[in-house]
């Protein structure tokens, strides 16, 4: 099953609201915000896995 990024996103974004926890990258350990804002061009530089798993911190 494949979903939208933008339903992911909001997934793991009710997730850290609901639990108080950071997502983190599984891979790179960037957490959820970084590689957001990475996609939106607000970072410096870019984690290679955009998309990925996703682990609490």
């Amino acid at each position: 099953m494949e979903l939208d990024p933008l339903y992911t996103d909001t997934v793991i974004r009710r997730w850290q609201a609901l639990t108080g926890d950071a997502a983190r990258h599984v891979e790179t350990g960037e957490t959820f915000e970084a590689v957001a804002a990475a996609r939106k061009g607000d970072a410096v530089q870019v984690g290679e896995a955009v998309h990925g798993a996703y682990a609490a911190s």
